[in-house]
């Protein structure tokens, strides 16, 4: 059939631009201050009897920066004044922005779009790999019309 590590490879290379492409967005929507974030973000790739997973990671707080919050929660002060520290924002700031973030919620600033569906990063990926997968069932079509000695039209 497939070669298992062949496909293992190009599921690799295929979570690794999708990675790759998540970090480079953390950066450019300013949500990258103390690389937390964008050190969690990781993938595995593992197969489970006949069936491939591929599984995405980050940091727990990785969804409120990507999909942003509603109003009508405070955030966690000391990770706030954190955040501020590394942004430059004055510490006498902190309060205000936190009751600020109760009221209204913060912004999203999405790094995941890459694995949406209909995305074009992971549309060119996926068509690559199919066409590896062709060129794979192409080959082991061709070896096993000479094991069995038939003729291809």
């Amino acid at each position: 059939m497939f070669n298992q590590e062949e496909i293992k490879k190009d599921l690799e290379y295929l979570t690794g631009a999708i990675t790759k492409e998540m970090k480079a967005l953390i950066k450019l929507n300013g949500s990258f201050a103390s690389g937390e974030l964008y050190n969690s973000v990781r993938t595995s790739v593992d197969k489970k009897g006949d069936d491939w997973k591929i599984k995405f990671n980050m940091i727990y707080y990785g969804l409120f920066v990507d999909k942003g919050t509603r109003p009508g929660h405070y955030p966690n002060i000391n990770d706030l004044r954190e955040w501020a520290r590394y942004k430059g924002i004055s510490q006498a700031a902190v309060y205000p922005m936190a009751k600020n973030i109760f009221k209204y919620g913060t912004k999203a600033r999405p790094f995941t779009t890459p694995l949406e569906e209909g995305s074009p990063l992971l549309k060119e990926l996926l068509d690559g790999i199919g066409e590896s997968f062709i060129d794979d069932a192409v080959e082991q079509i061709m070896q096993d019309a000479k094991y069995f000695g038939a003729r291809l039209r």
